[in-house]
């Protein structure tokens, strides 16, 4: 069985090429299946563990390179890791998922992103339902991440025969040096820290946090917090949202309990990061479908986290507690709920064992049998 993903690789600094890799290494242990990584453009070439060859350009240029691929390995599925980023939303991937059809390829799409009608408007894709509609006409299999995912392509219109709900995939149990990262950073070893990591971007509602550490002081006034990751896209509205949240911090002076590294985080010290928090927060304000690769980041660290109550973290409130969430918008109840974490009234004993169950529930391992059951079906 001949596998092809098709999607964005390291050293490519995307959140779906680092979904990519480890799925398709776990997928790759199996020894009925073959598969390969048709890579973007920026995709580091390789042959171990599997073959990985830079073949497209994102939004651009990617529906000649890719049926000539198709075309010179013979894939028997290939299986795109969408976002409209990468793929766009319209003709040139309609006319590459034919054209594979018509080859006998067959073809399954991850959707990363599933709008309603509502928030595709708002993400300024108001055609996103119609999208949808179309992918399920030019496809095998759509894959979803989120049970709310299902049901909002199921109403509407879509078959039910084409979704599959497999969650993100949780990596192996962290073992970072939390304890080094501090020092490096100059945080006080025994202090309380909160951990935001990823892209910053407005929808990331990063300045929640902010304007929730002055009233989390006044109970916890030893905590610390930190950010990790760069700004997202480098555009101008988010260098605009990064003055704001250096005007939230300055104005009340918090300077000396906020670390920041806004920079891309290396793959290698990823894990000290969550290794050296005690929370680990997600405060996206975020109204389409999707999942949350740093919840399970958090999960793979076995880490109590906070997360906002939105779709994006529907499956924490879900699978492991609804005592992990808070109101997107509401600093007041982010200060509240930390220090209940933070505190020796939280049943954190209880709660970190619901987070290891899931962690091991959403093992990449088991990720990747549930993909390569679909992929059979299909064959």
């Amino acid at each position: 069985m001949k596998i092809a993903f098709v999607s964005t690789y390291p050293p490519t600094k995307c959140g779906i090429a680092t979904y990519t890799l480890p799925l398709a290494s776990a997928i790759a242990e199996n020894p009925d299946v073959e598969i390969s990584v048709y890579g973007d453009s920026d995709s580091a070439s390789s042959e171990k563990p599997f073959k990985v060859e830079p073949i497209f350009k994102k939004k651009t240029d990617f529906v000649r390179p890719l049926l000539a691929a198709a075309a010179r390995y013979k894939p028997d599925i290939m299986h795109f890791q969408h976002t409209p980023d990468i793929f766009g939303m319209g003709g040139a991937f309609y006319e590459l998922l034919d054209e594979l059809g018509r080859m006998g390829v067959r073809r399954v799409i991850t959707l990363h992103t599933v709008y309603t009608q509502l928030s595709g408007i708002i993400e300024r894709k108001p055609h996103a339902v119609s999208f949808h509609r179309k992918l399920a006409t030019l496809s095998d299999a759509l894959v979803v991440h989120q049970p709310s995912m299902v049901e909002i392509l199921k109403s509407q219109g879509l078959p039910q025969s084409k979704i599959f709900e497999i969650p993100h995939w949780t990596g192996p149990a962290m073992q970072g040096d939390g304890a080094s990262l501090r020092k490096r950073l100059e945080i006080p070893a025994d202090a309380p820290l909160l951990l935001f990591f990823g892209f910053i971007h407005v929808q990331k509602n990063l300045h929640t946090v902010l304007k929730a550490m002055p009233t989390l002081l006044e109970t916890v006034p030893d905590a610390h917090l930190l950010i990790a990751g760069s700004i997202a896209g480098g555009t101008w509205y988010n260098k605009l949202y990064s003055s704001y949240l250096k005007y939230i911090i300055d104005s009340n002076n918090l300077r000396f309990r906020i670390h920041a590294v806004t920079e891309f985080i290396p793959q290698e010290e990823v894990e000290d990061y969550y290794a050296a928090a005690d929370i680990v927060l997600m405060p996206h304000k975020q109204g389409y479908g999707s999942a949350s690769g740093v919840a399970h980041q958090a999960l793979s660290a076995r880490k109590l986290m906070l997360c906002s109550d939105g779709p994006k973290f529907e499956e924490i409130g879900l699978r492991v507690s609804r005592d992990l969430m808070a109101p997107a918008s509401s600093p007041a109840a982010w200060a509240e709920k930390a220090a209940w974490l933070l505190s020796s009234t939280a049943p954190r004993t209880d709660l970190l064992a619901r987070i290891q169950r899931y962690a091991e529930a959403s093992s990449t391992t088991a990720v990747a049998e549930q993909h390569i059951k679909l992929y059979k079906s299909l064959l």
